[in-house]
């Protein structure tokens, strides 16, 4: 797949944060925040995943929080996760 440069404008905190994160795993800003979207964007087209028997099993163990969808809570775990303010 072709790649096209992007650029972005964030806070010097926030990027000082995402650098950090992408050498402690070994990857660069870029490739995180592409996987990052990748998953966003997953969840917001509602594509099914494939889950393991595990996460089948404890399927409905745990209660969502009222207003949020499912889709805003796995974004924001996501943004944590991966060191970006949502």
């Amino acid at each position: 797949m072709a790649m096209t440069k992007l650029t972005l404008s964030a806070e010097k905190s926030l990027i000082e944060k995402a650098k950090r994160v992408a050498r402690s795993r070994n990857t660069s800003v870029s490739a995180m925040f592409a996987r990052y979207l990748t998953l966003l964007t997953k969840a917001e087209g509602g594509e099914a995943t494939k889950i393991g028997p595990v996460t089948d099993r404890a399927s409905g163990i745990v209660k969502m929080p009222g207003r949020k969808k499912p889709e805003d809570i796995l974004a924001e775990a996501l943004a944590e996760k991966h060191g970006f303010d949502r």
